[in-house]
């Protein structure tokens, strides 16, 4: 697997992160459990970081050879 083989699948992975964000922005809005509402904005609240650390690491492989040449 090459580096961007690799940053196809962070990609992939990220948008996978962003749709479950959503879905979970939808349930809260339409919830109207205190308890639910709490665990949801947690939820989002843990995976905010892991989205933007997995899109951050496809943009790192995506130009890592480029980085590498210009040096």
């Amino acid at each position: 697997m090459t580096l961007l083989e690799l940053a196809a699948e962070y990609r992939f992975s990220a948008s996978l992160i962003q749709q479950r964000m959503a879905q979970i922005r939808l349930e809260l809005r339409e919830s109207r459990d205190p308890l639910l509402q709490q665990a949801l904005r947690q939820r989002l609240r843990e995976l905010q970081p892991i989205h933007r650390e997995t899109r951050e690491t496809a943009r790192y492989l995506e130009t890592y050879y480029i980085v590498r040449r210009r040096r």
